[in-house]
């Protein structure tokens, strides 16, 4: 960013809104931010953001847990995000620590550019979110792999603080949301080679 520009500063993780204050993000920032104008917090001409990222352990408490990194972005626009409410975690019947979010799920979805009608294979499906994801976008054949039966059976507890409906499976993820069934199978990821006559062929 170009010298003599007005600028706000705000901070949130990837997932939600973040426990680390602006101030304390201006603050962590001042080098970089001086190199810039004076902060405004009306109208500024470049909007920043101190993106956290979490640390991948759900098992250390919020005390203990330290971020994994910090960035400094340009907000450049900001998507509505109400349409991902019926696919985040509080809203799954089944969820568990192999879940992955929703936000990197449709990301991965659109960089493999899955449209209406396309086959998925997920060789490590885990508990089903990218599987999931692409049946959102119009995928129609679904074929998830993973050689913990655990996963595949919908028997992994949940990550800390999120609890689903109890007895509830894979499988119910997709019927709560109206999206057609995977064809779930528990083998070796390099088991896709020895898949059945009706799973063969090519996938999208």
């Amino acid at each position: 960013a170009r010298r003599g520009r007005t600028w706000s500063l705000s901070a949130r993780t990837v997932c939600g809104q973040a426990q680390l204050k602006s101030s304390d993000a201006a603050e962590a920032f001042a080098k970089s931010l001086s190199c810039l104008g004076r902060g405004c917090r009306d109208s500024p001409e470049l909007r920043l953001l101190v993106l956290v990222e979490p640390p991948n352990n759900n098992n250390l408490p919020d005390s203990d847990a330290f971020p994994a990194h910090f960035w400094l972005v340009e907000v450049i626009s900001e998507q509505q995000n109400g349409w991902l409410k019926p696919y985040l975690f509080e809203t799954r019947p089944y969820i568990s620590i192999s879940s992955t979010r929703p936000e990197f799920a449709f990301l991965m979805a659109n960089l493999a550019r899955i449209s209406a009608g396309a086959k998925v294979l997920d060789p490590v499906c885990g508990s089903g979110g990218l599987l999931l994801v692409a049946a959102a976008c119009g995928a129609l054949r679904l074929h998830g792999i993973d050689a913990n039966r655990e996963v595949i059976e919908g028997r992994l507890s949940p990550p800390r603080g999120l609890r689903g409906k109890a007895g509830a499976g894979i499988s119910d993820n997709f019927a709560a949301l109206g999206l057609p069934l995977p064809r779930l199978q528990c083998q070796d990821a390099l088991a896709v080679g020895s898949l059945s006559e009706e799973d063969e062929g090519t996938y999208d």
